[in-house]
């Protein structure tokens, strides 16, 4: 690891301190670096008991709806989100579907930055063959992906979350999301199931559930078209939604009840002390049971012996009463 590189962590995440935008990245990244990660390794990340506890504590506050305005005009998602003390600690995630194709692919094709994975998709989506497996990914930033960055992207539209809501998008809802879309379609088409599909069904689940203020950009391209040629149409994003919205509901409710570790170790930690006391009232129980017996077999020996020492005063008692009678009797014999 290179001088100023962040160290990975694991485990729950300390909120008792501020936290800024770079430790953030090191958390929710599953290497704990920004690298390109498939959706299917960062939502198991992020829906982990481990994370959990911080997955649920951030929400999302917008989306940057992206467009390449060159080549085959590749759309991916920014999403912005916050949590922290105020809400002030900020990070991005980049999310896009490329295809995947059946090669192996070179050192060069496999490099993890997120400009590179931009101009990967982007090529993919332009290679207009079979179907193939799709290359769902995330990018967790510190800084907006792309518009921190020169790019050939526009911008097509811009989702603002309304602030204040008590309907929050946490990124671990967004993760059961991703996780839906991805599953509903995980094979790339270059007609149906492609880049332009894979946003338009993000943005369209959250428009669904979340409210929030959509603004589009007048650039003279369109969301699902590639230059005059529409690919993906609202038709088929309605349609896909009718088998993501249910299985995304699936997935949100699996990842809200399951425990965090911090709730498992609490969990785990009561029990102990639930058993503790329980063993210590049984042991208290016990001596107090065990002084009352021995308290009560003292008693049964004290009036044993006191009866024994009544029973062995009357027996003495007996006897002089028997030799003053036969001293008696024999005085009156010998005085007869």
């Amino acid at each position: 690891m290179g001088p100023g590189a962040l160290e990975f962590h694991t485990g729950p995440l300390d909120y008792h301190r501020k936290q800024n935008s770079a430790e953030i990245v090191n958390y929710l990244s599953p290497g704990g670096t920004p690298n390109s990660d498939s959706v299917a390794v960062w939502v198991n990340h992020v829906a982990s008991p481990e994370m959990l506890a911080m997955s649920r504590a951030y929400h999302v506050v917008g989306l940057i709806w992206w467009k390449e305005s060159t080549g085959a005009q590749h759309e991916a998602l920014e999403i912005q989100f916050a949590g922290g003390a105020q809400n002030k600690t900020t990070a991005w995630l980049l999310v896009e579907r490329g295809g995947v194709t059946a090669r192996t692919p070179s050192p060069s094709s496999t490099t993890n930055s997120s400009t590179a994975s931009l101009n990967r998709s982007a090529d993919n989506s332009g290679q207009i063959s079979s179907q193939r497996t799709a290359n769902d990914t995330v990018v967790v930033s510190s800084i907006s992906p792309i518009s921190g960055t020169p790019s050939t992207y526009k911008q097509l539209a811009e989702f603002t979350m309304l602030p204040n809501s008590d309907n929050l998008l946490t990124l671990c809802d967004l993760a059961a999301l991703l996780r839906a879309v991805s599953e509903s379609r995980p094979e790339y088409d270059i007609l149906n199931s492609n880049c332009y599909w894979f946003a338009g069904m993000i943005i369209g689940a959250i428009q669904r559930v979340h409210p929030g203020h959509v603004v589009f950009e007048d650039l003279g391209i369109s969301p699902g078209h590639l230059a005059c040629f529409s690919i993906t149409t609202n038709k088929d994003i309605k349609e896909g939604l009718t088998k993501v919205m249910p299985q995304w509901d699936i997935f949100k409710f699996q990842y809200q009840s399951t425990k965090t570790t911090q709730e498992v170790k609490q969990e785990v930690e009561a029990q102990i002390a639930r058993e503790t006391a329980r063993a210590d009232h049984e042991a208290k129980g016990r001596r107090v049971a065990e002084a009352r017996a021995d308290h009560e077999a003292e008693a049964r020996r004290a009036s044993a012996e006191a009866y024994q020492a009544e029973k062995l005063a009357l027996i003495q008692q007996h006897k002089a009463e028997i030799r003053d009678l036969k001293l008696k009797l024999s005085l009156a014999k010998s005085s007869s």
